[in-house]
């Protein structure tokens, strides 16, 4: 059976305590490497954007899980294609954090200096993601971060306005 990826968004429900977001991190990680899933999320100020690849069966259970977790709000998939190779590989879930995108990046990434998910087109989301992924800088600022947030109990550590 040949492989997905799927990838959507959703918003961040109101009530999400951002301190706790390195938990549900080592959860999904332990979890994805047991199902041999890979991805990346990226978390702006308002939403989740996400993608996961691996067995057909086993991303469209985890999606129908997300979809009912109280920390999402409105989820809508953006594609679901059968992929020739991963590019996630070897990321059992890859983290983006708003605080490690400059309006700069932003801009050269998505045409624009803000992320709005709303407003992307599928194939910009996918090249954004992986763009995202092999951005070194971007990456270690982002796990930065969520190492801050476990070491404080913090949603400090979140550039984040709700």
């Amino acid at each position: 059976m040949r492989e997905i990826r799927l990838t959507y968004f959703s918003k961040i429900a109101r009530d999400f305590e951002f301190g706790e977001l390195w938990k549900i991190f080592e959860t999904a990680r332990r979890k994805n490497e047991r199902m041999e899933l890979c991805g990346q999320l990226i978390m702006t100020q308002n939403h989740f954007i996400q993608a996961i690849e691996g067995n057909r069966t086993v991303v469209s259970r985890l999606y129908n899980r997300i979809v009912g977790d109280t920390r999402h709000e409105s989820p809508v998939i953006v594609g679901c294609d059968e992929i020739e190779e991963r590019a996630f590989a070897g990321r059992s879930m890859g983290f983006v954090s708003a605080n490690a995108l400059t309006a700069e990046l932003t801009a050269s990434l998505v045409g624009g200096p803000d992320l709005m998910p709303t407003f992307l087109k599928k194939e910009t989301m996918d090249g954004l993601m992986v763009a995202l992924a092999k951005n070194d800088a971007v990456m270690k600022v982002s796990e930065e971060t969520l190492a801050r947030a476990k070491e404080t109990l913090s949603d400090d550590c979140f550039d984040v306005a709700m």
